[in-house]
Parts: structure tokens; sequence; C-alpha cells
């Protein structure tokens, strides 16, 4: 039987990459041959390539292992391998296995009629060479394959967690977006409240006495109303009980007594926390789903109107939790805004409303790279409202921005409220430029790209 095309490959801890080509070039009739090392037969890394190959394309695949890594193993292999006798044409995909091994292999098929193909990170797109290394690269865009985030994963030895992970574009889909990041006057506000409560909060915790309290009032006049003595019973009567054994020395005191000391004390050392959230203090909404929905409609309303970015997209994802293909008890990564790029690259938008943890980011960013193949990327978002500069709550959180510029492995992409001031003064005085979510983004997923179309 002869076949049009034999694809080649070599199996590797990236398989995405591998696949991709032989999915977009190939066509019924066509087969593969895809080729093993005893270290990528042992790691398991062909299962989920294979799969996707035979759920997507239905391929005809010839699988070989070889007895161990070398280069020779590859070249004894192919030098004589039937299937190769048998196809018009054959095409290798240079993506996989080491470099020696990628040599021995052409130096088995030798130079006439041989193609090759590429998988591209950067700029987004495949690379074909008709014949071989006679010939110079024809760049090309991925656009028949169907490839998305599972398959991806599965490529990986990974998958979506069962109940999480939402499809949002292409298609009709959209959730309402939020009043947070549309709103400044409810922008502000919100972010005022988490300020007052974070430091309130960390005030509290584990620091009871007068002086400590007292010092938390003075930078946050808002919480030194005292609350009255008559109303503690009922918002917290285990701690007036408490209170009173400790000033009566183990007996518990009469009112008039606790009620003098309280009142000395400011009152705000037996009040605490409770007592204010009691009395209806609340503490403010999580803005956190509210920070992810107004990312990720910036980010689709933006794709809507950047034909050129949208054209290196396969899809947008939402809330997804990763885990093992064969344990769905724990996620190992989170994607909170996902951006599938065609030729299977995963960028991560990760949402941060209020503070990022370098080490929490790394780690997030390693598994990322795991699961979804080693150029898959992680950007932070982070709100950043220059109109309020003045404001007590901007401060710190310009400041946290400012820590994040400084890790090079992360993109800061800052949230920003339509219309804002282009620039704030830090606290040396100094000028600070800030760009709009929409202009960082566009500088972060340029490179992707064709070079002829950057702008």
């Amino acid at each position: 039987m002869t076949t049009r095309c034999l694809y080649l490959a070599l199996s590797t801890g990236q398989n995405i990459a591998n696949v991709l080509p032989i999915l977009e070039l190939a066509e019924p009739g066509d087969r593969v041959l895809w080729i093993e090392s005893a270290t990528a037969a042992r790691r398991g890394w062909s299962e989920g390539a294979l799969q996707v190959l035979a759920d997507q394309y239905g391929a005809d695949v010839i699988r070989e292992t070889l007895v161990d890594d070398e280069p020779a193993s590859v070249f004894r292999l192919l030098a004589g391998h039937p299937a190769l006798a048998t196809a018009e044409r054959r095409c290798l995909i240079l993506n996989g296995g080491t470099k020696p091994q990628m040599l021995a292999a052409q130096a088995a098929l030798g130079p006439v009629g041989l193609e090759w193909a590429y998988n591209l990170e950067a700029p987004c797109g495949l690379e074909r060479f008709p014949a071989g290394a006679a010939d110079t690269a024809r760049p090309a865009v991925y656009a028949r394959h169907r490839v998305d985030l599972p398959d991806i994963l599965r490529c990986g030895g990974r998958e979506i967690e069962r109940g999480t992970g939402e499809r949002i574009w292409p298609g009709v889909w959209r959730e309402p977006a939020p009043s947070y990041g549309r709103d400044p006057a409810l922008t502000a506000a919100t972010h005022a409240a988490w300020h007052v409560y974070k430091r309130w909060g960390k005030v509290q915790e584990g620091q009871e006495h007068e002086e400590c309290l007292e010092k938390a009032a003075a930078r946050n006049p808002e919480l030194a109303t005292r609350v009255p003595y008559d109303e503690l019973p009922t918002l917290v009567p285990k701690r007036m009980r408490s209170f009173k054994r400790v000033i009566g020395r183990g007996r518990e005191v009469n009112d008039v007594m606790a009620r003098e000391i309280y009142n000395s004390s400011q009152g705000l050392a037996l009040a605490g926390r409770e007592a204010w959230l009691r009395r209806g203090v609340q503490s403010p909404p999580d803005v956190g789903m509210d920070f992810e929905g107004a990312v990720r409609a910036r980010v689709l309303g933006w794709l809507d109107g950047r034909p050129d970015y949208a054209g290196l997209m396969q899809s947008v994802w939402r809330n997804v939790k990763v885990c093992r293909s064969e344990d769905q008890r724990g996620s190992l990564a989170e994607i909170d805004c996902g951006l599938v790029l065609r030729n299977g690259v995963v960028l991560n938008l990760e949402c941060k409303s209020y503070e990022a943890d370098l080490k929490d980011l790394n780690s997030r960013l390693a598994e990322l790279q795991r699961a979804a193949s080693r150029p898959a990327e992680m950007a932070v978002c982070m709100p950043l409202f220059t109109g309020f500069a003045d404001q007590g709550w901007f401060a710190p959180m310009a400041a946290r921005a400012e820590k994040l510029r400084a890790w090079r492995y992360f993109q800061l992409l800052p949230f920003t409220l339509e219309g804002q001031p282009e620039s704030y003064k830090d606290f040396r005085g100094e000028e600070v430029r800030v760009d709009t979510f929409e202009q960082a983004l566009e500088a972060w997923l340029r490179r992707y790209l064709p070079p002829g179309s950057r702008r």
C-alpha cells in the first residue's frame, strides 16, 4: 500500500510541538512513524500525544521503541524501515528528540524527497522546508487543526479537573461584566475598604494590648469609635467574662470596676475585631471574583477589536484547575484567564487583586509549564488606578506593582480604569508611566504576531 506522506516524529517531553504540524498538514491516507527513545518510553511521554493524534485525525500510527537513547539506534531503525519504501513523500518534524537523535534521523533518511516542518514558539506559526536542508523556510499560519487546551494538557499527562474550566471564546457566551473596573467610584471604594480592613486585621492579629490598638485607631480614625460597654455582653459574651476574670486575678469583678477599666483603655482591647463585625461593620466583599471577571471582560472586548491578535488565538478559558490524568482528587495548577495560541502555547493571566507572593507565582508557573509544555507563560494582572494616587490605599498598590516589575519571569499587566492619568509620582517624587491594560497586553503578545504585522 502506498502512503502519500509519511510523517516522522521523535518523542519528546513537549509532544504538543510534534502533534501540531502533523494535524495541520496531514491528509487522509497519510501515516505517522512515531519513534520513542528508551527514556521517552519509560516516562510515558507518548501516551497522551498518540491519543490526541487518534482522536483528532484518526491517525494511522506506526509506533517504534528504541532500546536506548543513542543516535545510532535512530539511524539503524530508519535506515531499513519498510514504511519509508512505500511513502511518496516524507516529512520530518524537527521539534522532537535530542539534537544528536534528529541529526541521526536526517542522515538515515537522506536529503532526497525529505520535507521538514517545525512548530514555532514565537511568532505563532509553522515553518515548512519542502526540500529539507536545500530549501529556505516558508512560514505558514495554523488554520486547520482543532487542538485546544484539553488536548495540550493531555499531551503532558494532565487534564481539566471535573467541574472546572469553561471555554469563553470564541462564541457568543459572555458573563455579565462586573461594575468593578468600570465604575471608578465603586472601584475606589472597594479598594479603600480593603485597605482599612487589611491594616486593621494585621494590627489585631496576636496583639491585643492597648498601646498597639490605640496606634491602630490613630492610623484608622474610622475604627476609633468606641463600642459602648453595655453592648459587650451581647456582642462578645465570652470575651467579656474572660476580661472580668483577668482584671480580677481569677475572680470575676463587678461591672463598676470592669466599666472603668474598659473605658480608660479606649474600649478597643476587649471589643476587638469580633465586636466590630457583629455590630455591623462587615468586611468588604471579596474583590477577587469581580476582579477576575473584569479582567476577562477587558480581554474579550480587546480581542473583538483586534483581529490581528484574535487570529493567533485558538480559545480563551476561565477558572481552569489542572490535575493528573489518572487522579481527579487534587488540582496541580490553576488558570484564571487562559489564552491558548494556535501553536499550542498557553498563556495564563494570573489575577491578583491585592497580594502577589513570588514563591507562590514561581510554583504556579512551574506547574503550568509541566502541564502545558515549557513555552507556557504567565502574566500577573494587578490593579493600578493612577486617578486615585492621592488616596491612602494607592501607595501600597503602587508598591506591589513596582515589586512585580522587578521579577524577571513575570510580565505585569496593570489593570487600569478608562481615562485614568498616564502616570503618577512614586515615593521618591519620580514620574512613573503606566500603560493601559490593553497596551500592556499587546506589548506582551506582540512577539507572537508575524514579523510583518507588528506595530
